[in-house]
């Protein structure tokens, strides 16, 4: 009786769904430094450098499928050149290419548990 329960457990632990981490990255594909400013109650700002790609946040973990970025608690997210200048604006409803878009707009590098996004800001957004 024992081996049959322990042989039960085995199989419903081996069965459930494992868990499965997303880590979030900026890359800069323009020609230029730029700034990416999230505005809300606190800004934060983070620097990337040219052909440089930076984490955002931390990698978070879920059971059942990869955890995705809610951007919607920032106010705008806008791109600046290293002297100030605004190169651009994104709020949740800007058409076209979103950054708050993450389902479509993210490139997604999944291996078995772990999906890695990255947003790619290329000359053409910042023009």
């Amino acid at each position: 009786m024992r081996k049959a329960i322990l042989f039960l457990a085995i199989i419903h632990l081996s069965s459930c769904d494992p868990e499965k981490c997303s880590s979030f990255y900026f890359q800069n594909g323009s020609e230029i430094d730029i700034e990416l400013n999230f505005v809300e109650v606190s800004s934060e700002k983070i620097t990337i450098a040219v052909s440089n790609k930076v984490p955002f946040g931390n990698t978070s973990c879920d059971i059942g499928g990869p955890p995705i970025l809610y951007l919607g608690i920032y106010d705008s997210i806008y791109i600046t050149n290293t002297s100030n200048e605004i190169l651009k604006v994104y709020k949740e409803d800007t058409p076209g290419k979103n950054i708050y878009n993450v389902d479509r707009y993210w490139n997604a590098r999944e291996t078995k548990n772990h999906t890695e996004y990255t947003y790619i800001i290329t000359q053409e957004d910042i023009e």
